[in-house]
């Protein structure tokens, strides 16, 4: 193959990768991060191959040392050490499914960076790679804008108030499109006529390689969309075509106006606290900066106006934030709220406490970290119990929310010294750009608050791949300003004969990118559909043909595999809870099969709580029926195994509990949720479950001293917010009524009412309460409300009955 051919291949392969971040599958598990990986790794392993033998025959093309370089190269091997003495080696290497992280994606970030800096030669071809980030980023703002609307076809929407783009995470597209946006104002203020592309080369031969690259951009989008997401093709098209008008004209910088401010505008849209902080810094850094360097009048007013307008917006809020105009805006009431006891900045400050509590745990996590992708290990081992405030609550984080902490736990002190020289060499390398002048000295200040933004983003969530694969492109980029890409470099470089080692090399290194892609792109692939295929049956009510999807995607057995086992456990977990699971006579059959397959999780994943707490879970399910029944044994037996892990986690103290319910030994299952209840005192529903054991134990002993302390349990659940059913109010009256306070029981089903309004078993419960206590006129409208309320023949029969005693004619 020609090594000018190969070369052009190649940077085109670069620009297809801008296209990364649109990329969807919608009909898979975690749809917004799975495909951009997946296609992004088969990408890039094909591009290695393509490389390998460039670099081969042309040196020429091998990259040229930086500190840049060298420092990602540092990063990139204590990630790889840190793998290797990661507390869980195969998380450290594959990553999540949902996020699709780990040391052999990253490897494929530094690989790519290598050949796109080896390869962009000119400043042509870099700045057409600039161009495509920047169109990428505008196309996916737009798709954020119309995720508030209510088309079906848009995944994503219905009226949703904080946008995620193709992103698939408000804070994440919130950080992608921040990158985007400083990156077009940094292009705004390149030269004044514009960029190099279209100023220092025939119009013609530019506007082709843009139809192009728009071209191949369709192309992408088509294979790796969905049906649901082939709508973005047309404004893909609108917007290559608003970029080509631009320049066809001369005002491109027309183009990075719009672009700026659209991307802006969607970071400011998604109402993240620290995006909006990154927004401002970065803001205000980049005016100082300009209005030093350039002693800029305007410059310098811009800078005192925006200080003068965030000491407004500080006022502002504080003074209007209990005003109804702020409440009645969910978005408002975001952005003004700066108390630290916001649980959802509460939630991070525990969530850092845990890592860090882990950080410290022993000399190997203070250096080494607990391992790339494992910062669920130290969480769960330090978790902090006040996360818990009753079911659905968000009580597990595998990522800390803070990149600086995440990396300090995960990769101990080498690896956040890696971090941090990241930056610092960045740092160092934009100062030297500001220090040429020129176009370098724009790009400089813009990317010194491009990063400042990015460093502020990412203390308070993380990177994924379309943020990763954006912003070491744009480092690319500043690192090959750098070193100076003003000349264009010739590919017509002499390089020897094409020889038959050579067509045997790159054949087997081909084979070998294919064998790769199969297992770790084409395989995981299958098996994610599958999986979703198996949810999709079970939301459809077909039982066997889930189970058989769920089975199919396990046997696969390739990454990912950790969640599949897991959805099919879940799967099983919740069937055993439907009114017609007896019809199912093979149920205790699969709930075992769903038990070797979690028992699979544990081996592979040892300093993990879940899969114990799953295994409990399953056997919980087999053994309620059976009080003497092995299995309830054996969940207690997995469920002090989780308790060894996670010593704090609120939910473990219930699962022991109900297999001891399921032992019939209620005086077992108070005493653990009363630990629950130590734990984290202020979830109502802890108070109930202890109720209801100790209201069973003093019914067995005839303890009216019991009841009453039961009815105190129940009370105070009651004060803690939690909402009551019927058949739970109706376990109370029975208390109350065995200690001899029926009038507690009208106050009880009133509290129900207000609780469930339509709930209409409970309001004709209140209504027989009035009228056990003479309150009769008040028992009839309660008793006739409540017909109103059910269709059901068989209640309303009996309420008319009801009405027939106190002397209605229904």
């Amino acid at each position: 193959m020609n090594e000018q051919i190969l070369a052009k291949w190649l940077r085109w392969a670069v620009y297809i990768s801008a296209l990364i971040p649109l990329v969807i599958f919608s009909q898979f598990i975690s749809p917004f991060h799975f495909g951009k990986v997946i296609v992004f790794r088969a990408l890039v392993e094909i591009m290695a191959v393509a490389y390998i033998l460039l670099v081969w025959r042309q040196p020429e093309y091998r990259p040229k040392g930086n500190p840049f370089t060298w420092a990602f190269l540092a990063f990139t091997l204590v990630f790889t050490l840190t793998a290797f003495t990661s507390s869980a080696f195969s998380q450290s290497w594959w990553g999540t499914l949902e996020r699709m992280g780990g040391l052999f994606t990253f490897w494929h970030y530094f690989v790519f960076y290598i050949i796109a800096i080896s390869v962009l030669r000119t400043r042509e071809h870099w700045q057409t790679l600039l161009d495509l980030i920047v169109s990428v980023g505008v196309i996916s703002a737009i798709y954020g804008f119309l995720q508030k609307t209510d088309w079906s076809f848009i995944l994503g929407s219905g009226n949703r108030t904080r946008p995620f783009g193709t992103i698939g995470n408000a804070a994440l597209f919130a950080g992608y499109e921040i990158l985007v946006a400083w990156l077009a104002l940094t292009s705004l203020f390149f030269t004044r006529h514009g960029p190099v592309t279209v100023v220092s080369h025939p119009s013609t031969r530019v506007g082709f390689k843009l139809v192009g690259v728009g071209l191949l951009a369709v192309f992408v989008i088509a294979l790796a969309f969905s049906a649901q997401g082939l709508w973005v093709i047309p404004f893909g098209v609108v917007v290559y075509g608003t970029y080509l008008i631009c320049v066809g004209v001369g005002y491109a910088r027309i183009f990075y106006i719009i672009a700026a401010c659209i991307s802006f505008l969607a970071a400011i849209m998604t109402g993240v606290r620290g995006s909006l902080l990154a927004i401002a810094v970065s803001t205000v850094v980049f005016v100082l900066l300009w209005s030093a360097l350039y002693r800029s009048r305007r410059a310098r007013n811009a800078l005192i106006g925006l200080l003068g307008a965030g000491v407004a917006f500080v006022f502002l809020a504080v003074m209007l934030r209990d005003t109804a105009f702020v409440k009645n805006s969910g978005y408002l009431t975001r952005i003004t709220d700066f108390s630290s006891q916001t649980y959802t900045v509460q939630t991070r400050f525990w969530t850092w406490e845990s890592g860090l509590q882990g950080w410290l745990e022993t000399p190997k996590s203070i250096v080494f970290g607990w391992g790339p992708e494992n910062f669920n290990v130290p969480f769960s081992h330090f978790f902090n119990p006040l996360h818990f405030q009753g079911p659905g609550a968000e009580t597990f984080f595998d990522r800390a929310h803070n990149n600086f902490v995440e990396v300090l736990v995960t990769m101990g002190i080498v690896g956040l010294a890696s971090y941090l020289a990241l930056f610092a060499v960045l740092f160092w390398t934009f100062a030297k750009l500001i220090r040429k002048g020129g176009d370098e000295r724009v790009l400089g200040i813009g990317f010194t608050a491009m990063v400042i933004a990015y460093m502020i983003h990412n203390s308070f969530i993380f990177d994924t791949s379309a943020n990763y694969i954006t912003f070491f492109m744009l480092m690319g980029f500043a690192i090959a300003m750098h070193q100076g890409i003003a000349s264009p470099l010739t590919d017509k470089i002499h390089a020897p004969r094409w020889r038959g080692g050579h067509t045997a090399v790159g054949g087997l290194l081909t084979i070998g990118a294919l064998i790769l892609i199969w297992t770790t792109a084409v395989m995981p692939t299958r098996a994610n559909y599958a999986t979703t295929r198996a949810i999709v049956a079970g939301w459809e009510g077909d039982f066997y043909k889930s189970i058989d999807k769920y089975r199919e995607a396990i046997a696969y057995n390739t990454p990912g595999r950790y969640e599949f086992r897991h959805k099919f456990a879940q799967y099983i977990l919740d069937v055993s809870t439907a009114s017609n699971i007896g019809q199912i006579k093979d149920f205790p059959n699969i709930a075992h099969e769903a038990i070797v397959a979690v028992e699979v999780n544990v081996r592979e994943n040892p300093p993990d709580y879940l899969p114990l707490l799953y295994l409990a879970r399953l056997h919980i399910i087999l053994g309620k029926d059976d009080p003497a029944s092995e299995h309830n044994d054996i969940a207690i037996d997995y469920v002090r195994k989780a308790l060894d892990i996670s010593p704090t986690f609120v939910r473990t103290y219930y699962e022991m509990a109900q297999a001891y319910l399921n032992k019939e030994e209620p005086d077992m299952a108070l005493e653990w949720f009363t630990k629950a209840k130590d734990l984290q005192p202020a979830v109502g529903i802890t108070w109930w479950y202890m109720a209801v054991s100790r209201g069973q134990l003093a019914e067995e002993e005839n303890d009216l001293a019991g009841t009453t302390e039961a009815i105190g349990y129940a009370e105070t659940a009651l004060e803690k917010g939690f909402t009551i059913s019927e058949a739970n109010a109706q376990m109370l009256a029975v208390m109350y009524l065995r200690v001899g306070t029926p009038e507690r029981i009208v106050p009880l089903f009133e509290l129900g009412v207000q609780q469930n309004p339509t709930n209409a078993t409970m309001r004709a419960r209140l209504g027989v309460a009035y009228a056990n206590v003479g309150r009769y006129s008040e028992a009839i409208e309660t008793l006739q409300f409540a017909k109103t309320l059910s269709t059901d023949a068989k209640f309303r029969t009996e309420v008319d009955d009801v009405l027939k005693q106190l002397g209605v004619t229904p």
